[in-house]
C-alpha cells in the first residue's frame, strides 16, 4: 500500500472481517505514512457513532503473485490505539469483490479477488 501514487510501498497486517461492511485503517498509521483525505463518513458501531476522514488508496495482497492492485476507500478508526495488532480491517465492502475459502479441516484459507480490479 502507498499513501499517494509514487510514493513508497508499506507493508502491513490485514484483518479479513465478514462482519464489516466498509475497509477500515489505522488512523495513527495513516497520519504518519501521510495520506490524503477529502472526505469523511459516519461510523456507527455498538457504542458509539464518529465521523471519520476516507483515505482513497490502492493495495495489492501480498500471499499471491496472481493478485492485481485494487482500490478502495480506507476509513479511518484507532485500531491499535484500541488493541488491535493490525493496520487495516478487509470488510464486506471489498470481500464482496471476491472468493472467501476458509477450509477449516484442510487449514486452508484463501481469499481471490474475482472482480473489480484496477
Amino acid at each position: 500500500m502507498a499513501a499517494r501514487p509514487g510514493t513508497e510501498e508499506t507493508t502491513l497486517y490485514a484483518l479479513l472481517d465478514t462482519g464489516a461492511d466498509m475497509v477500515y485503517i489505522d488512523k495513527a498509521f495513516a497520519e504518519q505514512q501521510g495520506f490524503l483525505s477529502n472526505t469523511t463518513a459516519l461510523v456507527q458501531g455498538a457504542s458509539l457513532t464518529s465521523t471519520e476522514k476516507v483515505y482513497k488508496a490502492l493495495f495489492k495482497l501480498c500471499d499471491l503473485k496472481s493478485h492485481n492492485t485494487q482500490a478502495a476507500d480506507f476509513t479511518s478508526a484507532p485500531l491499535r490505539e484500541n488493541g488491535r495488532k493490525f493496520d487495516v480491517i478487509v470488510g464486506m465492502q471489498l470481500l464482496s469483490n471476491g472468493m472467501l475459502v476458509l477450509d477449516f479441516d484442510s487449514g486452508v484459507y484463501r481469499f481471490n479477488f474475482t472482480s473489480k480490479t484496477h
